[in-house]
């Protein structure tokens, strides 16, 4: 259960970031 968050949190954050990136 702490799993699946922790890569849905991941998975957000990393699309932030290339988001931002740009």
């Amino acid at each position: 259960m702490a799993r699946k968050s922790l890569i849905q949190r991941e998975k957000k954050r990393q699309k932030l970031e290339q988001k931002y990136h740009l």
